[in-house]
């Protein structure tokens, strides 16, 4: 697999092809881009267990159904076999019971002082775990600039 790895998607202190005004829809399509890359590069080698996919939901504005006020979490990661289908009469939005990962994007390094973040990330990890019961912990990330931190909480 590493044979095929031709082109870094992190090198010379900055993410490959990061946006260079980090606005939040350029970053959301360049993050949306880079996952694709890595799913395609993963593709042709085991363990792809087709049953269990991921996606990538972005959708920063929208909040999420479940919660106790109306928050929504920039990006993160969902089971792929829950599916919005309008054309089926089904008119469901995404819950916080669908968020497998959860992620917070800043455009700056100010915006990522730690105490604010994990703030705004504790209140993501509460709606989650409340709509959650089986859950006991939750893996969250945040992208800024060229820093990309995960934690389990």
């Amino acid at each position: 697999m590493f044979k095929n790895c031709d082109k870094p998607v992190f090198g010379q202190d900055r993410w490959d092809g990061w946006p260079s005004e980090a606005k939040e829809d350029d970053v959301l399509a360049w993050f949306s881009e880079t996952i694709t890359k890595l799913e395609e590069l993963a593709a042709d080698y085991p363990p792809v267990n087709l049953l269990f996919r991921r996606k990538l939901l972005a959708q920063p504005m929208t909040p999420l159904v479940g919660s106790t006020g109306r928050r929504s979490m920039d990006i993160g990661f969902i089971n792929d076999d829950f599916m919005v289908q309008p054309e089926l009469g089904m008119i469901s939005r995404y819950c916080w019971s669908h968020i497998l990962v959860l992620g917070e994007l800043k455009s700056n390094s100010a915006a990522d002082a730690q105490q604010l973040v994990w703030i705004g990330l504790a209140t993501y990890v509460r709606e989650m775990l409340s709509a959650q019961d089986t859950h006991r912990f939750a893996l969250v990330f945040t992208l800024c600039r060229s820093k990309l931190a995960s934690s389990l909480h």
